[in-house]
């Protein structure tokens, strides 16, 4: 989502001219779809084994617990400008 968001946070920092343009639109619009489309969670149980994946990119990280298949919970974020400009280890 960092990705899809990252136009519209933008118009939200201090010193930026509000103008709102087709990248902006576009934005929400794959964030509505994403949101709509998002897959329902299940319930945690604690006698079946979980897996997690999680992912970062130059603009956020995130991760998602999935038991038998079925995501469970997922958290993601988007990178600061400082860790935005951390090298990668």
């Amino acid at each position: 989502m960092s990705a899809i968001t990252k136009p519209l946070r933008d118009l939200t920092k201090q010193n930026v001219t509000w103008k709102w343009e087709n990248k902006h639109e576009s934005s929400l619009t794959l964030l509505k779809e994403a949101l709509v489309n998002a897959r329902i969670l299940k319930y945690f149980d604690s006698k079946k084994p979980i897996e997690i994946h999680c992912d970062a990119s130059q603009n956020g990280l995130g991760a998602c617990l999935f038991q038998e298949g079925h995501p469970v919970a997922c958290a993601s974020r988007s990178l600061t400008k400082a860790e935005e400009r951390h090298l990668e280890v």
